[in-house]
């Protein structure tokens, strides 16, 4: 059964079948963003879940010019995927990777701000989120179906 790559169609899929997206069928950077957008999505979920009043502060800090597995290209991959890992290689941002979550995890500002639920890319830029990353609905799909597969591993 093929699936489109929008996330509430790859998400429904999984949900009635159990069956993600084969890698394969998926290039290096639609695995790399999808999983971003996770992460953008389970920091909007559980700061809502935690409240206005509460003094926990969750945030997405995404490294975007970093190189990981999930960056590389499934079966070696092609000239632009080589051109991408060589361009993300050389990024001058790179060194400065680290400040955006040094920011979130001990400037006073996001306490006194109360900075929580959001996205920040390199050098600690606030990201504004995409249409799917505003989506609650969504958010409460993704964080359901995670609760689903968390009880699903603890049984076995």
């Amino acid at each position: 059964m093929a699936t489109s790559n929008r996330p509430r169609d790859q998400l429904r899929h999984y949900q009635q079948t159990g069956d993600t997206p084969q890698s394969h069928h998926q290039s290096a950077w639609d695995r790399f963003y999808r999983s971003k957008l996770s992460n953008i999505m389970f920091a909007k979920a559980f700061t809502r879940r935690l409240g206005n009043e509460s003094r926990m502060f969750v945030n997405c800090a995404n490294s975007v010019y970093d190189s990981t597995e999930g960056t590389r290209p499934v079966n070696g991959g092609g000239v632009l995927d080589g051109l991408k890992e060589w361009l993300i290689e050389r990024s001058p941002f790179r060194p400065r990777e680290s400040l955006t979550p040094l920011y979130l995890a001990i400037s006073p500002e996001v306490e006194n701000k109360m900075i929580t639920g959001r996205h920040f890319g390199p050098i600690s830029t606030e990201l504004g989120p995409s249409n799917y990353a505003r989506d609650e609905k969504l958010h409460d799909e993704l964080w359901a179906c995670s609760e689903n597969l968390t009880n699903e591993k603890l049984k076995t």
